[in-house]
Parts: C-alpha cells; structure tokens; sequence
C-alpha cells in the first residue's frame, strides 16, 4: 500500500488534483478528478491547453516500490 498523487500541467505550474491510497491487492486503481474548467496558470481551458496536457503521478509513501 502507498500513497500517490495525481496532478496536470498546461502551462509552467503544475496542479495536484487527487491523492488515493493504493491496496496491496495488486488490482488497478482507479483514479479519478472533477472536470477541469482552467488551466493550471488559472486561466480558462482552450484548445492549446488540451493539446499540451501533462500528467503527472507522484508517490507520496516511502519504502520500497
């Protein structure tokens, strides 16, 4: 189990949007964020935000992979 965070860049700052706890199951996880109106500047969401979308996953529990 761990934990990891979910973040997204359109510009030069990046957004953390979700934290979830991973199981020791071994199954997927899904993770999921509300819908994003602006970008990660905090301006509105166009058309070039979209196509330059980054999305990040950062662990966020120490120990081993």
């Amino acid at each position: 189990a761990g934990g990891v965070q979910i973040g997204y860049k359109t510009g030069t700052a990046t957004i953390w949007m979700t934290a979830v706890t991973t199981d020791t199951t071994g199954n997927y996880n899904a993770v999921i964020s509300g819908t994003l109106t602006t970008d990660a500047d905090g301006g509105p969401l166009d058309i070039t935000d979209i196509n330059n979308l980054q999305i990040f996953v950062k662990r966020t529990t120490a120990g081993s992979p």
